[in-house]
């Protein structure tokens, strides 16, 4: 049975769901856009009006407001556009639940073995170096559940600038679905925050 901390099923499963959920659906519309100034650079030679101008534009347009422009141009009605945002929305917040998911695994594992971990450490079955070898492989876990906060972080924020940029635009408004599947996705933020005050830490050490 590997390790605590060790590159467990549990673990790998949260490694992998959260190198997934941590990209955002707007990350190619800001490609697009380094690689629409690259070409520019190329065809050209104007710095500042190819390379430059690209990267720019996708800042200072909102890599999310120019996602919601990129799905309203390609969608051939109002209805489209909303359904194909709603689609990428509610896909995140399933890849969020995976996330979760495999983080409650991993906590309930650590838990388990910080606990037999103690009563060994008291009954003079380990010494203090090995239980202290054995927290900082917990406190390893306990950073890719703070990643994993902070990854939701993220995606609540795109999403949220996504949902105001629809509202601009007319393809949402007041207490829509998009709203709720963002409302969703922060109380799985929430979960994951209440896991992580799972771990207690006393001297520096879990």
């Amino acid at each position: 049975m590997p390790g605590l901390g060790e590159t467990s099923t549990s673990r790998q499963a949260l490694r992998d769901s959260n190198a997934t959920f941590s990209r955002t659906v707007g990350e190619g519309v800001a490609a697009g856009a380094l690689l629409g100034g690259l070409l520019g650079y190329v065809v050209t030679g104007k710095v500042r009006g190819g390379l430059v101008g690209g990267m720019l534009g996708a800042v200072a347009g909102g890599v999310a407001g120019n996602y919601v422009a990129q799905k309203q141009a390609s969608a051939a009605s109002r209805e489209e556009a909303q359904a194909a945002i709603l689609a990428d929305l509610k896909a995140k917040n399933v890849e969020a639940q995976r996330v979760l998911n495999a983080a409650r695994v991993v906590v309930d594992e650590d838990l388990r073995k910080m606990a037999g971990l103690r009563k060994d450490l008291a009954d003079g079955h380990i010494t203090q170096k090995e239980f202290n070898q054995q927290m900082q492989r917990v406190q390893r876990d306990k950073k890719l559940l703070d990643e994993a906060v902070q990854n939701t972080d993220e995606q609540i924020a795109f999403f949220e600038d996504t949902v105001k940029s629809m509202e601009e635009r007319g393809l949402e408004s007041g207490d829509s679905e998009a709203s709720r599947e963002v409302a969703e996705m922060r109380s799985k933020r929430k979960a994951l925050l209440d896991l992580g005050e799972a771990y207690t830490f006393a001297d520096g050490a879990p």
